[in-house]
């Protein structure tokens, strides 16, 4: 990845995530990172997200690389898909039809929650 390439994808980053991230020294934080790369054992060695930032904290580096700290901990906490979402309503629509319609908040958000996590409550003895 060259120079420009960099700009350009950084400056994306920064307009999306501008309240997380020092604008001033994102880029050059990349452009750091990736002369790091290039010394420890050729690119390849760093292209898995999650190895570069246990690579980061195991070095005990993170005060060096702050904002690629923070995205590279955002870009792997985002789900990959809405799947769990979209079932997450789903369960809701079953569980609030027209015959519970008079159950209360709280008896609802406990039947959502066993309804969610039904995989757990199955493991439960009694």
């Amino acid at each position: 990845m060259d120079r420009s390439e960099i700009q350009k994808c950084s400056k994306n980053i920064l307009d999306t995530y501008s309240d997380d991230l020092d604008s001033d020294n994102f880029e050059c934080e990349i452009i750091q990172f990736q002369e790091l790369k290039k010394s420890f054992l050729g690119n390849n060695f760093f292209q898995d997200p999650h190895y570069c930032l246990k690579y980061i904290q195991r070095m005990n580096i993170r005060h060096t690389f702050p904002n690629l700290d923070i995205i590279l901990q955002i870009y792997l906490s985002m789900p990959c898909t809405n799947c769990s979402s979209e079932r997450s309503f789903s369960v809701l629509k079953r569980i609030k039809n027209r015959m519970r319609s008079t159950l209360t908040q709280e008896k609802l958000d406990s039947l959502s929650l066993l309804a969610i996590n039904h995989d757990v409550t199955k493991q439960l003895t009694f």
